[in-house]
């Protein structure tokens, strides 16, 4: 999600009934934990969200998504309530 304008713009143009005209109900979107964003998801661009952890435990997590040493599963899920 380090790439949100792109995303969203992306978004909105495969939405649009000019551009693509897909329904939001068929757009989801993976992430692996930009926790701030998580919200943004949903509110600005009402497509799904797929949630990519890798591993249950953070001290894994860690190794294989080094931004879990920012966002862990922990932080994330104070984020997850939108």
């Amino acid at each position: 999600m380090y790439n949100w304008k792109a995303v969203s713009e992306a978004i909105k143009i495969m939405t649009d009934p000019d551009g693509l005209n897909f329904s939001n109900f068929r757009i989801t979107i993976s992430t692996s934990g930009i926790a701030p964003l998580i919200p943004s998801i949903a509110k600005d661009l009402g497509v799904g969200l797929a949630i990519s952890l890798h591993a249950v435990r953070d001290d894994l997590r860690d190794v294989l998504v080094p931004i879990n040493k920012t966002y862990n599963i922990k932080v994330s899920k104070t984020f997850s309530r939108f």
